[in-house]
């Protein structure tokens, strides 16, 4: 669960992605160490800015007694860690995200249970672990559906299968390897939507604009911001946000994906424990804000003092 927190020297940084990036500058900015565990070599080539850079294994004594043990404060910006791990290492370091929300967003059954909870809408789905499952949930769900690993890693790999007709079953059914997986409705629509939201030690919350992303042959063809959005959709998007974000203890910032069907029903899609690499195309007052310089904001201003 998530901690009061009081300032600190040292930030860890878990992940290697441009938003842990733009974390680390915006942290040096203001005065923090800054300390950064990517999980390859590869992955420090790429990465800048951190005062010292480690690669490795969470868990290895190595990164415990060289990155970890020397923190005050960590944050993650990807799939690598686990709960258990967040558990142990809260014991010598302040992790503000806390483990509730990489819980709910890693485990995408425990996830879809999450928002049940809150009779929030989600997508039709089942839960399977044979081929006869996969064929049964059609039976229910129907065509087309996506079928995914339900444990999220740092690599996006072999994850999802999207499944059409029948046909799709048999290649589809190489995911169970992995274990469970969930199969979902797959909404058909040309449209996604997303928000970012930061929560701070005192559980306030301030929603970001709206994202909206287009797809041409199921690919992204088209971020904007400025588009015009209906504003009852507008305002049920921010509301069951609220509710979601309300449901979770964490500290920082997540992004909430959204799919609005052809008729104009609204489904909650992903939760993101960080936000994702389409939210820094977020503006507000007619300046392009990047949500991760928020979450640092508010993390070292609001939160830390």
């Amino acid at each position: 669960m998530a901690n009061s927190l009081n300032h600190q020297k040292t930030i860890g940084i878990v992940g290697s992605n441009p938003d842990a990036h733009e974390f680390i500058l915006e942290a040096n900015r203001l005065g923090f160490i800054t300390y950064q565990l990517c999980q390859t070599e590869e992955e420090i080539a790429s990465s800048f800015g951190a005062d010292k850079e480690f690669y490795g294994a969470f868990d290895d004594e190595r990164i415990q007694e060289d990155f970890l043990m020397h923190c005050d404060l960590l944050v993650y910006f990807d799939y690598s860690l686990n709960s258990r791990q967040i558990e142990e290492a809260r014991k010598a370091v302040v992790i503000p995200q806390g483990d509730d929300l990489l819980s709910i967003s890693r485990d995408r059954a425990l996830q879809k249970a999450f928002k049940e909870s809150l009779s929030v809408n989600i997508a039709p789905y089942e839960t399977v672990l044979t081929s006869e499952d996969i064929k049964e949930g059609l039976r229910s769900i129907g065509y087309p559906a996506v079928l995914r690993t339900n444990y999220l890693t740092s690599s996006n790999k072999d994850q999802s299968f999207f499944i059409y007709d029948e046909e799709d079953i048999e290649e589809a059914s190489k995911l169970l390897k992995y274990g469970t997986c969930v199969l979902e409705s797959w909404i058909v629509t040309d449209e996604e939507l997303s928000i970012s939201l930061v929560k701070t030690a005192s559980g306030a919350i301030e929603t970001y604009p709206v994202v909206k992303k287009s797809y041409r042959n199921d690919r992204l063809s088209n971020v904007q911001t400025t588009a015009a959005i209906d504003q009852d959709l507008l305002e049920e998007i921010e509301r069951v946000s609220r509710i979601l974000a309300e449901g979770i203890q964490f500290i920082g910032a997540i992004t909430i994906d959204f799919v609005v069907s052809p008729a104009q029903a609204l489904y909650v899609g992903n939760i993101y424990p960080f936000p994702n690499e389409l939210s820094r195309y977020s503006q507000k007052n007619r300046i392009n804000v990047n949500c991760r310089s928020a979450f640092t904001c508010d993390y070292f201003t609001t939160s830390f003092l």
